[in-house]
């Protein structure tokens, strides 16, 4: 699962750096456009994390179940 938490981190930095190059532009007329595509991003970037996770589980069970299907817990 290392690979899943490698590409949340990857995220997380791409949101930072996001966030930044919007305050850098804070006094720009656009502004309102980045800030609204700035939330746009948190919002995809939480609904990427929450999928990340339920597929983790998924995973997670899957494989519990085929080694206990295999008797090798």
């Amino acid at each position: 699962m290392s690979s899943l938490k490698e590409a949340q981190e990857r995220l997380r930095r791409a949101l930072g750096r996001l966030e930044a190059a919007a305050e850098n532009v804070a006094g720009r007329e656009d502004n309102d456009d980045l800030q609204e595509e700035l939330a746009e991003m948190r919002q995809r970037c939480e609904l990427l994390e929450n999928r990340s996770q339920t597929v983790s589980r998924q995973l997670d069970d899957t494989i519990g179940r085929m080694r206990q299907i295999l008797g090798t817990q």
